[in-house]
């Protein structure tokens, strides 16, 4: 069974205990994960493509197993480096690969901080929504990825926790015995989504 899926089925503190080694051990696997290329340009890109994709592997396993929330600092940090890369691959008209890291970068931002950052020259700020759209319309001209399919999903995932946002302000949740953000608000509307 998928480690994700079975976070909330553990009943004993030897089941929390088994999930959390399992859930070390994955971390420390792709903490060691290293891409090999060659040092010309197009290797370049494939390099940068790996690393957001591995970033994005970072914020999808703390979100999924660790409870991690688009409020949680670092997953602001990352969330904000995995859309810098993207902008910048797809500014140098290298899009493809990179729907991954958009997508789970899309759904874990901030739904009460929109400001990803300001231009230092013009202050002009950059939404974060605004951004994944225009990001997935220019993706959506040069990749056969279900382009269309993956914004319905995030746009979906936006809305859930838009929706969800007045309810969980006072709740409290007990780790492992109730579902946490991604399993709440990602897994039902992503669950057959192939972002391959």
């Amino acid at each position: 069974m998928d480690l994700s899926r079975s976070r909330h089925l553990m009943a004993s503190d030897s089941d929390r205990m088994t999930f959390g080694i399992k859930a070390s051990a994955l971390n420390s696997r792709l903490q060691g994960l290293t891409q090999q290329l060659n040092t010309n340009v197009e290797d370049a890109t494939l390099e940068r493509i790996a690393a957001l994709k591995k970033l994005a592997c970072h914020v999808y396993l703390h979100c999924a197993l660790h409870d991690g929330r688009p409020t949680d600092f670092m997953i602001k940090t990352h969330v904000r480096e995995i859309l810098k890369g993207i902008l910048d691959l797809i500014e140098q008209n290298s899009a493809s690969h990179v729907i991954w890291p958009l997508f789970v970068a899309a759904v874990e931002l901030d739904p009460l901080d929109y400001e990803l950052w300001s231009d230092p020259d013009t202050g002009a700020v950059t939404d974060g929504r605004k951004l994944v759209l225009d990001l997935l319309a220019r993706i959506a001209k040069v990749s056969v990825s279900s382009v269309s399919r993956t914004r319905s999903v995030i746009e979906q995932v936006w809305q859930t926790r838009d929706f969800h946002l007045s309810k969980a302000a006072g709740s409290i949740r007990t780790p492992f015995h109730s579902l946490n953000d991604w399993e709440q608000n990602v897994v039902p509307l992503s669950d057959a989504l192939s972002l391959v």
